[in-house]
């Protein structure tokens, strides 16, 4: 087994260009790594704590935005093609595809009609010129759809607005993909045709498959401590998925805290919302085993630059086994790392997580605060981490303590999507690129036993994969990313 330090340095010299073994965020100098799988235990006094960003369902929003698109399609050719959505299927729409689909649908058409004409021969100038010419000519046809869709209110008045919008913002954004097409064509157009895809999700990637996967995960780690309570922090929970998740796990008699993002109030099945935007906005969500008692909840706000509301969810627990009480706080901070966000979402997290003890200063130091931080390398994350850490003096990586996990994703919290810009990069021996998007920050008085990560890495059945069982089918499989998440779980066993 190596020792932190010699752990660290080995995988430094694997990624000759990172240095990240100076960032304790990705690689925490008191972790006891070992790769092996997370041990069985014997103590019932143990308590299990998962922290994970499901990746939520993009099954039906693929299917929506297709629907959305054919129509436009079919519209400009026969003005009698009939709106596609019902008012009660219109409403599931998210608002950040409403606001998105009418450029994207044009870029894809503009980035389309120049991968032809190169193909067929055309200099790229030429190209660029037809293409721009036709774009316009066809985004003139929105004005018309638009008159057309239902005027249902809700989600029919933003599409009828943005469809408008569009054709107004269209030439300026054409321009900017001109300027990044002449410098690089080929990157240019294929960065245009991913962004705004339309392919719908396959198997092995379909919701179906995946919470099913999860299952056995969930099923997976928990056994490895029977007689102990659990919870889960779950990032990236939309209604849809709170429904599906609830279904696959009714027999566990478990407890759901789920709190939705856009109203505050505690989240409603999809098509019940009561707030435009609530049947498709991210909730905070916790979920506890039987043997824990809520004794408090708070839902706190924090900042974003991005379409996506941000919260910070406290959930006060009793083990009533042992009458120890903790605090779990699960957040999911924003990605659009600008405008100082960082800072002024550590500060956020420290003011709400101090509000929340103020009416029990004895636990303020049995806490457990993680999630999704979006804590990229070389944007500032590792600044980040250690100022939230700075903020609870005497807190600790989750993974300062014996640290078990497959030595590919050891270091890594992110393997991503082959069309995000955010994907990790993975080597052709399967180890993940160092990043840490993804914390839990544990306070003094919590007794750590021992931490873990997991790749929840599947084959074409939806058979959860183990690394130490099935190491070949495992490494092809993650290469593939065939994964329930493009984030890993996190795992801490403590007192």
């Amino acid at each position: 087994m190596l020792n932190p330090i010699a752990s660290c340095f080995v995988l430094a010299s694997i990624f000759s260009q990172s240095k990240y073994n100076e960032e304790p965020y990705i690689c925490p100098p008191l972790a006891n790594y070992i790769d092996a799988p997370l041990p069985q235990v014997t103590t019932s006094d143990q308590l299990v704590g998962i922290y994970l960003n499901i990746l939520y369902p993009e099954d039906n929003e693929k299917l929506q935005k297709k629907k959305l698109a054919d129509w436009i399609e079919s519209f400009g050719k026969n003005s009698d093609t009939p709106f596609p959505f019902s008012s009660e299927e219109i409403n599931d729409l998210a608002i950040y595809i409403l606001n998105e689909f009418p450029l994207n649908i044009s870029r894809r058409y503009f980035a389309e009609i120049i991968h032809q004409s190169l193909a067929d021969g055309y200099p790229l100038e030429t190209a660029l010129v037809n293409a721009k010419e036709k774009t316009l000519h066809r985004s003139l046809s929105y004005q018309k759809a638009a008159e057309h869709i239902p005027s249902w209110k809700g989600r029919c008045e933003i599409l009828i607005e943005k469809l408008c919008e569009s054709v107004d913002q269209l030439q300026q954004i054409l321009e900017l993909d001109i300027i990044a097409i002449r410098k690089e064509p080929h990157t240019a157009l294929q960065n245009i045709l991913n962004k705004t895809s339309m392919d719908l999700i396959h198997p092995p990637f379909t919701w179906n498959t995946r919470i099913q996967v999860f299952k056995q995960m969930v099923d997976k780690i928990t056994s490895t401590s029977a007689d102990s309570p659990y919870f889960l922090a779950l990032q990236e929970v939309t209604p849809q998925a709170l429904r599906d998740l609830k279904k696959i796990f009714a027999d566990r008699n478990l407890k759901w805290i789920s709190l939705n993002n856009m109203s505050g109030k505690q989240t409603l099945p999809p098509q019940q919302e009561k707030v435009l935007g609530e049947a498709v906005e991210y909730t905070s969500t916790l979920v506890l085993s039987p043997g824990l008692e809520v004794l408090k909840i708070e839902l706190g706000d924090l900042p974003t630059e991005s379409d996506h509301i941000r919260k910070i969810l406290g959930v006060r627990i009793r083990d009533t086994r042992t009458n120890k009480i903790f605090n779990a706080f699960t957040t999911h901070t924003d990605y659009n790392i600008q405008n100082n966000i960082y800072e002024r979402t550590a500060t956020k997290i420290y003011e709400f997580v101090s509000r929340f003890f103020q009416d029990d200063p004895s636990s303020d130091q049995r806490f457990i605060i993680g999630g999704d931080l979006n804590s990229f390398k070389g944007q500032g994350g590792d600044i980040y981490i250690e100022k939230l850490r700075a903020s609870f003096p005497g807190s600790r990586d989750f993974r300062e303590t014996d640290y078990y996990a497959p030595f590919p994703i050891a270091w890594s919290s992110f393997i991503g999507r082959y069309e995000d810009t955010y994907s990790g990069r993975i080597a052709k021996d399967g180890i993940m690129d160092p990043n840490a998007l993804d914390h839990i920050i544990v306070g003094k008085d919590i007794e750590l036993h021992s931490a873990s990560r997991e790749a929840m890495v599947y084959d074409a059945t939806g058979k959860l994969l183990d690394y130490y069982k099935d190491r070949d089918n495992y490494m092809l499989n993650i290469q593939k990313g065939i994964t329930f998440s493009d984030h890993f779980v996190n795992v801490i066993r403590f007192k």
